[in-house]
């Protein structure tokens, strides 16, 4: 279902790709649906991150989504790099 949105999301916004997640209240966690990642490269591209299965596991504080989770605002960038340079290999993998 989150790939669809993701595919709905970028196709919308006449975007490239869309980077969509949503909480995981059991495992305190965002998930982002990816088959781009392997365990190996994901050790290489910043703290706090694993993959389970097709879901990419970050932290509320993580990855871009800290400056919308916790304080529940919205947030829309085309350039997501410059807002989180720590993980930029990791947009730019994933294409985001």
């Amino acid at each position: 279902m989150l790939q669809g949105l993701q595919s709905a999301a970028s196709h919308a916004l006449g975007l490239q790709t869309a980077f969509v997640g949503y909480w995981n209240e059991q495992e305190n966690c965002l998930e982002y649906p990816t088959s781009a990642l392997s365990a190996a490269q994901l050790d290489t591209l910043g703290p706090g991150l694993s993959m389970d299965g097709g879901l990419l596991r970050a932290a509320p504080d993580g990855l871009v989504a800290r400056r919308c989770f916790s304080p529940q605002q919205p947030q829309y960038s085309e350039d997501v790099l410059n807002l989180d340079l720590e993980h930029a290999a990791l947009y730019r993998l994933l294409q985001v």
